[in-house]
């Protein structure tokens, strides 16, 4: 491992896609990883000692080191402030909730006065901000509210002086792909999948409570919800599936037990989700709202507006579609030629060297 370059990695939780850019930079750097657990705010100044000992543990190893930090907020401020008193570059990964806010739903962290004061500073310190797409940046959604229909770091902070970045999310296309055929899955099975859809909040966010909506309008559908427990939710209709959160490797044959996929969130960055269907043969459909049109492409339907109505109009449509069978093909086509494993590792070891 003499020569080369160090990584000091800083993030919240394990996640796969945290665990597939660890895997990449593994390949070709040193890396220290340093987990800032969700704490009672209490706990918070303590992690903060927590990542200043870290930091000062590896002094020896500071000389060209860099800062990598998934997503801003609390945890993102010492190793911005690292990399601002050293000299040496700080990278933020920007995934989405740090770079909203949605005061009718009490979402992201700019809505959240002292950790939004954390997150704008982060971003201010940092030397380059790399989102998973551009409308983290910026951008202008028309889906849910006109007043919240504003979003992205640069909405928030115009004057950040950090260098801008984008490279999107990958997949592994062969564990992700399609096992079971068109013909072979029901033909009127949806599925949707979001951790803690037992919250009625995040239930709004990622359009659940429009999905449930549906089912009770369509009995003759059948609809999977991965990511809540049915005792937590109230009337649950007959033809929806609850299943509690499941590990990623497990997803690839419920996908392929399904032939559409749901992401009618208000808020997302780059859906993992989402694409994993895809890859598996789902045709998706997705609200207007940041990255979701371009990944569905034209194998996919959107829906322009929060409107139960417009939702029940729109499932029909694609109901008589005649080309369903070559849109699941062309899904997954959609992930394999623009979202590939590759392009992340790709872009990410370019950006660290």
């Amino acid at each position: 491992m003499k020569g080369r370059k160090t990584i000091l990695y800083f993030y919240i939780r394990s996640t796969s896609f945290i665990e597939k850019d660890l895997q990449i930079l593994r390949k070709e750097f040193r890396v220290f990883e340093h987990r800032f657990p969700a704490p009672e705010k209490w706990k918070t100044p303590l992690l903060f000692l927590s990542q200043a000992f870290f930091l000062l543990g590896l002094i020896r190893h500071w000389k060209g080191a860099v800062a990598v930090v998934q997503f801003a907020g609390y945890h993102s401020f010492v190793p911005c402030l690292w990399g601002k008193i050293t000299g040496n570059k700080s990278i933020i990964i920007a995934g989405g909730t740090d770079c909203v806010s949605f005061p009718s739903l009490s979402y992201g962290h700019f809505h959240k006065k002292l950790l939004a004061w954390f997150t704008a500073q982060s971003y201010r310190m940092a030397g380059i901000v790399s989102a998973v797409h551009a409308c983290l940046f910026f951008r202008e959604d028309h889906y849910y509210l006109e007043s919240e229909s504003r979003q992205g770091i640069l909405h928030f902070l115009p004057n950040a002086p950090f260098e801008r970045n984008v490279i999107p999310n990958g997949y592994d296309t062969q564990t992700f792909s399609i096992s079971q055929s068109w013909e072979d899955r029901p033909e009127k099975s949806f599925i949707t999948i979001s951790a803690s859809l037992d919250d009625p909040i995040r239930m709004k966010l990622k359009g659940v409570d429009m999905v449930l909506e549906l089912a009770r309008k369509r009995p003759d559908c059948n609809f999977t919800l991965v990511g809540a427990a049915k005792e937590s939710i109230l009337e649950i209709p007959e033809n929806v599936l609850l299943m509690p959160f499941m590990p990623n490797h497990e997803l690839a044959a419920l996908y392929n037990r399904h032939r559409f996929y749901f992401q009618l969130s208000i808020s997302e960055g780059f859906p993992n989700a989402l694409c994993e269907a895809m890859a598996c043969g789902c045709i998706p459909l997705v609200s207007r709202v940041a990255s979701m049109p371009e990944i569905a492409g034209e194998a996919g339907f959107i829906l322009d507006k929060r409107d139960p109505g417009a939702l029940e109009k729109l499932v029909y449509r694609m109901e008589q579609d005649p080309g369903l069978r070559q849109k699941s093909a062309l899904a997954r086509q959609q992930i394999t030629a623009h979202y590939p494993l590759k392009i992340r590792e790709e872009g990410l070891l370019k950006l660290m060297k």
